[in-house]
């Protein structure tokens, strides 16, 4: 019966290449989108200190004048 399974998972092909290989397979599909996400993240967080130092040097200005 164990030889029925091979043929039939070997017949599959590559659906099953990412299916229980030793476990890297399981971090590359959760570690890539949390590093995707993490990146973006920081993206937009430096963005958003950009914004608010260029908001308090602008209030800065609009009170000296």
């Amino acid at each position: 019966m164990s030889g029925n399974t091979l043929i039939a998972a070997t017949a599959e092909g590559p659906r099953l290449l990412l299916a229980h290989q030793g476990g890297w397979d399981e971090v590359m599909l959760v570690g890539i989108p949390v590093a995707l996400f993490g990146g973006l993240l920081l993206v937009a967080r430096q963005r958003a200190r950009q914004i608010v130092a260029q908001r308090d040097i602008e209030a800065k200005a609009d009170l000296d004048s």
